[in-house]
């Protein structure tokens, strides 16, 4: 499960940190709960276990302070990424951040919010790139070998 949220929420008249924190460790702690169980059981690890969920956590990207959404930059800029990551740092899950990448100087930015092709193309490269560390290191079933 990959979860990247909380761009529309970083609107002066909604933001709320604290709130932000509680309501989105309570969506990422159902995400990391749902087991396979629910699905009916059709999915199983190869020891015939449940599957487990992996959740992985992204920091969105940045806003420009032209965006024509209402979207506050600078909320994006500093208390989004700490509320993210104050959320999933209570629930031990792995995050990524695509702000090195991904960023409004780049050209990754259609329109100061949503991003471009390219900027897509960018995210998807490092998320799969995420996915992968995270499910080697976790041992989850599908991950290529660890070569450790």
């Amino acid at each position: 499960v990959i979860v990247m949220l909380g761009t529309n929420d970083a609107r002066l008249a909604f933001w709320d940190e604290d709130s932000f924190v509680v309501e989105y460790g309570t969506l990422l702690r159902r995400l990391a709960n749902i087991r396979s169980e629910e699905n009916g059981g059709r999915e199983r690890s190869q020891d015939g276990q449940a599957a487990r969920r992996l959740v992985l956590v992204g920091v969105p990207p940045l806003a420009a302070s032209w965006n024509s959404w209402g979207v506050n930059a600078e909320i994006v800029s500093a208390a989004l990424p700490r509320a993210v990551s104050n959320a999933a740092s209570k629930l031990n899950l792995p995050m990524f951040n695509p702000r090195g990448i991904l960023t409004v100087s780049s050209n990754h930015l259609s329109d100061g919010l949503h991003l471009t092709g390219g900027g897509s193309a960018e995210l998807a490269s490092m998320v799969c790139d995420a996915l992968i560390s995270e499910a080697t290191a976790h041992s989850f079933p599908g991950a290529p070998p660890s070569h450790t």
